[in-house]
């Protein structure tokens, strides 16, 4: 059980951390904004979500750092601290490189949110996979060691 929360807050991770994000202007002031709640998982016990004003959410996942989502129509608080990753709503271009996770997102129907992937048509068995990789809808961008940037 505790490897499957890992995974998961892991793959949280790797999906918010390697989403395409809009550059953003910065407005207001971080030091100036207060949580009104608080989500803390009864079982992934390896992040925490704090909700502000406005739409925005910080989220903490342990050992891996804190990303601040911001509202589609939102921007950067100013005094941002540099330990705090911003990421523009909507969050779409996922690059999966877990492949176990593959299957969760086929199970949700969402393979279509994943835009990249670590592995190539040849080495997926999730025929959904292969099926995005050689429809052109899903790239293979390569190893999250070595990614092929070009």
């Amino acid at each position: 059980m505790k490897r499957i929360r890992k995974c998961l807050a892991g793959l949280l991770a790797l999906a918010l951390l390697l989403t395409g994000c809009a550059p953003a202007s910065e407005t207001g002031d971080w030091s100036g904004m207060t949580p009104v709640s608080r989500l803390e998982p009864e079982y992934a016990r390896q992040f925490s979500i704090d909700y502000y004003e406005q739409g925005y959410k910080l989220i903490t996942i342990e050992e891996s750092g804190h990303y601040l989502v911001i509202p589609e129509d939102g921007a950067i608080p100013g005094n941002l601290p540099a330990d705090i990753t911003p990421l523009r709503q909507p969050l779409d271009c996922i690059y999966l490189v877990a492949t176990a996770a593959m299957d969760l997102f086929r199970a949700l129907d969402a393979i279509g949110n994943i835009r990249l992937s670590g592995t190539d048509a040849a080495g997926w068995y999730i025929s959904e996979a292969v099926a995005a990789l050689e429809s052109g809808d899903m790239l293979y961008a390569g190893k999250y060691s070595a990614p092929d940037y070009e």
